[in-house]
């Protein structure tokens, strides 16, 4: 029975330095290990490189979506828009050829009022800007004293009823005037 013994020289140089006073086994199994865990920490990176790819290439591609969206609501609201302005000459025009005053009032102590045509001027005397503006109150400073109660009282319980009515009353014109409507 003989032994058999292979020397090797091996050059300092070449042989990591965590591993020059171990005995061989112990070197190859620290560098199997060493290898094993750099191949698995390629293998996590590849992987999380090849996610963050499909994770760039989908947020692209959401945000071209979400561009086309927005372009596309964007060019509704603004057909929309030009077609509410255009509307609201017709209206304005509508209503501004109609004998008398349009409006819209809230049924508080003042009848505030919510939009007035500009010819309420020709009638009243005050303009839209006055009465919209609250400067001018159609409960305390238009509609005549001896009426007002009365008006207070029918047009609520007409209104409720939902057609078309019709109230006869005074007021009083910006130059003190008396009219009748």
């Amino acid at each position: 029975i003989g032994s058999f013994c292979m020397n090797t020289w091996v050059s300092h140089s070449n042989i990591p330095e965590f591993s020059l006073n171990m005995p061989p086994n112990e070197s190859l199994l620290l560098l199997q290990t060493f290898t094993s865990i750099m191949s698995f920490t390629s293998l996590v990176l590849a992987s999380n490189l090849s996610e963050k790819k499909l994770l760039e290439k989908s947020l692209k591609q959401n945000a071209t979506s979400l561009k086309d969206h927005v372009e596309q609501c964007t060019s509704q609201l603004e057909e929309t828009s030009l077609l509410l302005k255009k509307n609201k000459r017709f209206l304005e025009t509508l209503i501004g050829n109609l004998p008398g005053i349009v409006y819209c009032n809230k049924i508080d102590k003042n009848w505030t009022l919510e939009y007035i045509s500009e010819c309420c001027y020709d009638l009243t005397g005050y303009t839209s800007e006055n009465l919209l503006n609250k400067t001018i109150s159609v409960g305390r400073n238009i509609i005549h004293p001896k009426d007002h109660q009365r008006v207070r009282m029918e047009v609520p319980k007409i209104l409720q009823k939902r057609h078309s009515f019709k109230v006869t009353y005074r007021i009083i014109t910006a130059d003190n005037k008396l009219k009748w409507v």
